[in-house]
């Protein structure tokens, strides 16, 4: 395994605030350590919430799909893109086509990571939101798994899928998986809907396994349309404090 601390960011529904998730852990731990984000969602949403437009934005420099291809022909220097405290690993238009092939098997991520990237502290995985073979990868590879909800009753009704995968892959292909803790997102907590589906959510997780939820909050979405975290964008806003206590206590669970 790698000497970095591995946190796949995962949920098989789509519109979880996954994404949002992955990019503002990852922005947030790289004040503790050098921090890399692997985006393994087909969409690349991760490097365009981090200022990487147009063809950079598929996978320039470097890409998933493409850097695992050619660490299996054999190249060990990875081609990855600066973001200044934080390195990127960005989408790219072959990670469709990777989901369909069996090479590497469901451990390449892991192999990777392990035999090319040393220097990282943390590694944060932006997961597709699908059960498929990338799925599979990013669980494979991770320590930590970070599972955000969105809080309402179809998300809830999903989440027992993501968490099917979790003790699949925890009891036969990695043994090394724990749950991180679960994320309420885009919650607003003055409808009764919202507050029920935290609750229920404490009710099948317990108190321990649950992270504080991340607020609605505009600024997200004008955040990433500027290409920057919302701590950089709106610091004083709700959204920047629900990521800053979030992050403070999944640290708290996860630092060496």
């Amino acid at each position: 395994m790698s000497v970095a601390r591995v946190l796949a960011v995962a949920n098989h529904k789509g519109g979880c605030g996954k994404t949002t998730l992955a990019v503002h852990l990852a922005s947030w731990l790289s004040r503790k350590g050098k921090t890399l984000l692997v985006d393994l969602d087909p969409q690349g949403h991760a490097g365009l919430c981090l200022g990487v437009r147009g063809e950079g934005a598929r996978g320039e420099p470097g890409g998933t799909a493409k850097e695992l291809r050619r660490f299996l022909e054999g190249g060990r220097d990875p081609r990855l893109r600066s973001l200044g405290d934080l390195d990127l690993l960005a989408s790219d238009e072959e990670l469709d086509g990777l989901e369909r092939e069996e090479a590497g098997g469901d451990a390449l991520l892991r192999d990777y990571l392990s035999m090319c990237l040393r220097g990282y502290a943390f590694i944060v995985v932006d997961s597709p939101p699908a059960a498929g073979r990338l799925g599979r990868m990013a669980l494979v590879a991770a320590d930590v798994l970070v599972v955000p909800v969105r809080t309402d009753f179809l998300s809830l009704a999903g989440v027992a899928r993501m968490m099917a995968s979790f003790y699949k892959v925890s009891a036969t292909a990695n043994p090394v998986l724990r749950l991180g803790g679960v994320a309420p997102t885009m919650a607003d907590l003055r409808t009764r809907g919202a507050r029920e589906a935290v609750e229920e959510l404490r009710r099948n997780f317990g108190e321990e396994m649950m992270l504080p939820p991340l607020r609605l909050d505009v600024k997200f979405s004008q955040a990433a349309a500027a290409g920057r975290p919302i701590m950089a964008f709106a610091p004083r806003s709700r959204g920047a404090q629900d990521v800053d206590d979030l992050c403070r206590i999944l640290w708290r669970r996860i630092r060496p």
